[in-house]
C-alpha cells in the first residue's frame, strides 16, 4: 500500500480508478434529495479533494460507525465530474497503522533541496568561526535542524506549510547576502569589508526564528507560544554564549540578540541596532511578498485578491 501522491490526486478524472493511503481529514452524513444517506468530507494527500461515500457502499458503513477523522487510511474508489469538479467518490475505506497525519500535509517545498541550498548559502559567504557556530546550532545539531526541517513558518500567514520555516528562512538569508552584495557600505568601514560585520547579519538571518521550532508543532501553537519564537529563540543562541564570544566578543553577541528579539519591528519589541532593523525590512518583505502570492494561488491568478496587510512579520 502506498501513500496516494498529490499529482495522482491532482490528475484525477472522471471514472479513473484510485486506491492508496490518504488522510481523512472530516466528513458528515448529509441527505440527498431524495432522503437518502450519504457521506461528504474532504481528504488529503498532498491536496485536498472533497470525497462521497454512498449509502449502499461499504465505505459509508465504515466511515457512518467508526471515527475515522484525522486519521490515515486506505481507500478505493474512482474519480467522479459533476459541474466541472473532480470528487472522489469511495468504495472502501480501511484505517492503516505506522502513518502520521504530517505525511499527507501539502508539499509545496523540497526540503533537501532547500536544506542544501541553506547550507551552500551560508558556508560560502560567513568565516570559518561563523560557520562553525552555525553549524553547533543549527546544521549539525540534529535535535533542531530535524524539527527546522518540516516545522511550518506561521499558523496563517507566509509559507504555512510543512518546511515553510525552512523556506522562508532561506529566502531572508538569501535576500540579506543580495543586501550586503547591493549596499557595500553597511558592512564595511572607511571603504573595507568587515567580515564580522557579514558574519552577523547572514548568522542572524539564517536563526532569527529558529524560535518556531519550540513556538510551533507542525503549524499549532505549543504552550510555550506564550513568550513567542523571539524569547525562544534567543534562549537557544544563550546556549552558546561562552562560545560566540570567545568566537567574537560580547557586544557582537548582543548584536545577534537583538536581532533574535527585536526582527518584528513596530509589532514586537522595535529595533535599537541597524542590524536588527534590517534583518526586519527582509523579513517584513517576504512574508509580505509571500502571502500575496498565496493569495494568488489560492484564486489561481483570477478575480479579486483579498488578504490582511495590517501585520509587517509574523
Amino acid at each position: 500500500m502506498n501513500i496516494i501522491t498529490q499529482d495522482q490526486l491532482k490528475n484525477l478524472t472522471g471514472g479513473m480508478a484510485i486506491d492508496g493511503i490518504v488522510l481523512i481529514k472530516d466528513y458528515s452524513v448529509q441527505l440527498t434529495r431524495n432522503g437518502k444517506e450519504y457521506i461528504a468530507g474532504r481528504l488529503q494527500a498532498g491536496i485536498d479533494k472533497p470525497f462521497k461515500a454512498w449509502g449502499s457502499s461499504a465505505a459509508f458503513n465504515s466511515l457512518k460507525n467508526e471515527a475515522y477523522e484525522n486519521v490515515p487510511t486506505y481507500i478505493r474508489g474512482s474519480g467522479d465530474e459533476y459541474g466541472g469538479t473532480i470528487s472522489l467518490i469511495l468504495d472502501s475505506v480501511q484505517a492503516v497503522d505506522g502513518y502520521t497525519p504530517d505525511q499527507f500535509f501539502p508539499v509545496k517545498y523540497n526540503a533537501d533541496a532547500y536544506w542544501e541550498a541553506l547550507k551552500k548559502l551560508v558556508s560560502t559567504r560567513v568565516s570559518a568561526k561563523a560557520m562553525d557556530i552555525c553549524n553547533k546550532i543549527l546544521f549539525e545539531n540534529q535535535t533542531v535542524s530535524d524539527r527546522f526541517k518540516v516545522e511550518f513558518a506561521g499558523r496563517s500567514h507566509h509559507d504555512n506549510c510543512k518546511s515553510g520555516l525552512l523556506a522562508h528562512t532561506y529566502k531572508v538569508t538569501s535576500t540579506v547576502a543580495s543586501v550586503i552584495q547591493q549596499y557595500p557600505t553597511i558592512t564595511s568601514r572607511d571603504g573595507v569589508t568587515e567580515q564580522n560585520l557579514v558574519d552577523l547579519l547572514l548568522v542572524g538571518a539564517l536563526l532569527h526564528d529558529v524560535g518556531k521550532i519550540y513556538e510551533l508543532e507542525l503549524g499549532v501553537y505549543q504552550s510555550a507560544s506564550c513568550v513567542t519564537h523571539k524569547y525562544l529563540g534567543s534562549e537557544l543562541i544563550a546556549e552558546y554564549k561562552a562560545e560566540i564570544i570567545a568566537a567574537y566578543d560580547e557586544l557582537w553577541y548582543y548584536y545577534l540578540i537583538s536581532i533574535m528579539l527585536e526582527h518584528h519591528g513596530q509589532y514586537g519589541e522595535p529595533p535599537k541596532t541597524v542590524w536588527a532593523q534590517i534583518i526586519h525590512i527582509v523579513d517584513m518583505f517576504d512574508s509580505q511578498l509571500t502571502d500575496m502570492m498565496q493569495a494568488i494561488d489560492s484564486t489561481n491568478g483570477q478575480g479579486a485578491i483579498k488578504f490582511d496587510t495590517n501585520y509587517l512579520s509574523l
